[in-house]
């Protein structure tokens, strides 16, 4: 019954975040392979360091304001798979700890805030 809970909930759940990067959004102009390389490292970034794969981590929306990005941290109804919000919460653990995998990365490393279903975490 334990196991058929966690299936649904997984199935009903969703985390949406919005990582600011301290980059220039001139950098990254829509259409352009300087574009598509940023998404490609931010996805491979994103899912290294929360754990998943790189296909449940969905970009909703680039913006300025530094670059902001939204994305959604897809739900896997696989046994013993995190929860969107497990993950979530391991995002916001790493973007605290210098030495984490997440601000290790050539793009997540600018993280200058992380926010989203209730959790806050700006760069230290």
């Amino acid at each position: 019954a334990q196991s058929a809970s966690r299936t649904l909930l997984a199935l009903e759940t969703s985390a949406t975040l919005q990582m600011t990067l301290a980059l220039d959004f001139a950098s990254i102009p829509e259409g352009s392979d300087a574009r598509t390389q940023f998404l490609e490292r931010f996805v491979s970034q994103v899912s290294r360091a929360g754990g998943v794969p790189v296909a449940r981590i969905i970009i909703r929306a680039i913006t300025s304001g530094s670059v902001v990005v939204s994305f959604q941290v897809a739900a896997d109804p696989s046994e013993g798979s995190p929860t969107p919000l497990e993950v979530a919460g391991k995002l916001l653990f790493e973007a605290a700890d210098p030495a984490s995998t997440l601000l290790q990365g050539s793009v997540t490393g600018f993280i200058a805030g992380l926010s989203g279903d209730g959790i806050t975490a700006e760069a230290i």
